[in-house]
């Protein structure tokens, strides 16, 4: 039995719990169940989004690594906060179902002013929490949540689905270094994986020390978050490359390290809000 037959069967014998932890390998994965949940609690006429009973609180959305405080209590009016929109009863007598992504990248703050919501839910509110990662959470949220495991996909599986996509099995493998894992690889866009794989060669080049081969990190277009978007994308899958079995050429194990240390720094300023452009000329003119 799947995790929705699970969640539904919860729902039909009135044994819902307050809070869900839904814990996987992937992020996409994790965060669409999570909506799949909601919108079997909610039944929408529509589309999950337009229903007066949904919030879904999520960092990329807006712009920050992990969500924070301000997004939990009632701290700043031009941010969206959880606590404020609790304030209101829900709209309709299904309840309210409240979607909290990337748990794991809140900092210690954000998880406490969390898990005082947590210990006193409001009537009718249901939480649905989502992570890659266990130990970042604290245990106090943790006990709190009814937690479903969603499986790692076999590799049988994951290369059919690779396939069923249209992706080939080199070029699967390299998604899979560059993104981290199976499931990362097989939730990436066409235009995504077009992205990953173009920018390789070029990547692979300035690696060994080659400062003017730039193509793999070319300066972005549309809005401003668009924008960091397409920049995280690349550094990930640079250090995911490089976290692989990638040989280190003439590089020395210092300058490798040093490299890694730059593309880290660079992925730390965009979800610091320093702007792409400057992240891409302070990376692209580091010292080798």
């Amino acid at each position: 039995m799947n995790s929705i037959d699970l969640f539904r069967r919860e729902l039909q014998r009135n044994r819902k719990a307050d809070t869900y932890l839904l814990l996987g390998n992937a992020k996409q994965t994790v965060n669409a169940l999570a909506h799949d949940f909601a919108r079997e609690l909610l039944q929408p006429s529509r589309t999950l989004e337009d229903h007066p009973d949904f919030l879904c609180l999520d960092p990329d959305a807006f712009g920050v690594h992990g969500l924070r405080v301000e997004h939990i209590a009632d701290r700043k009016p031009e941010v969206l906060s959880l606590e404020r929109q609790l304030c209101y009863l829900p709209a309709t007598e299904g309840g309210r179902a409240v979607l909290l992504l990337d748990v794991h990248h809140m900092n210690s703050d954000a998880q406490a002013a969390l898990l005082k919501t947590l210990e006193e839910p409001p009537a009718k509110t249901t939480f649905f929490l989502t992570s890659i990662q266990l130990d970042p959470i604290l245990p106090a949220i943790r006990s709190r949540c009814r937690t479903y495991r969603v499986p790692a996909l076999t590799s049988a599986d994951a290369l059919r689905k690779a396939t069923t996509k249209g992706i080939s099995d080199e070029n699967f493998a390299l998604l899979k270094t560059m993104t981290g894992s199976a499931e990362e690889a097989i939730a990436l866009s066409a235009p995504q994986r077009e992205t990953l794989l173009s920018m390789l060669p070029p990547f692979l080049l300035w690696f060994e020390g080659d400062d003017l081969a730039q193509d793999w990190l070319p300066q972005t277009e549309g809005n401003l978050q668009d924008q960091r978007d397409a920049l995280l994308l690349r550094l990930r899958g640079a250090l995911g490359h490089i976290a692989s079995d990638l040989p280190l050429g003439e590089r020395s194990p210092l300058q490798v390290d040093q490299t890694v240390q730059a593309l880290q720094q660079a992925s730390e300023d965009i979800l610091g809000q320093i702007t792409p452009e400057i992240v891409r000329s302070n990376l692209l003119g580091r010292k080798s």
